[in-house]
């Protein structure tokens, strides 16, 4: 990887993601009850503040996951040799390249 110490930071938001997921399951009122939707007027009961909590925690896993497909292109843009063009990569870089 390239940016290796933005990947390392990456992991690190990753866990602190975690943790406030699992902050938001055990606040007052229980935890966010809304499905696999996120859409809050599902919910069967009413809890702001944990509800808010848990698409905080999702957003900051989103950081996280963009974060890493920038570090992805970056790398396969930057280490692969000029000799080789884009079409002669190996298709799983290739691929990869191509999803992110």
């Amino acid at each position: 990887m390239v940016l290796s110490r933005m990947n390392n930071w990456s992991f690190w938001i990753l866990q602190f993601a975690f943790f406030i997921l699992l902050i938001s399951l055990f606040m007052e009122g229980s935890g966010p009850n809304f499905g696999w939707t996120f859409y809050v007027l599902f919910s069967t009961t009413y809890s702001p503040d944990s509800m808010a909590l848990f698409i905080f925690a999702i957003h900051i896993m989103r950081i996280n996951s963009i974060k890493g497909a920038i570090n992805l292109i970056v790398t396969i843009m930057n280490l692969r040799s000029p000799s080789i063009m884009y079409m002669k990569i190996a298709l799983f870089v290739r691929t990869s390249f191509i999803i992110l």
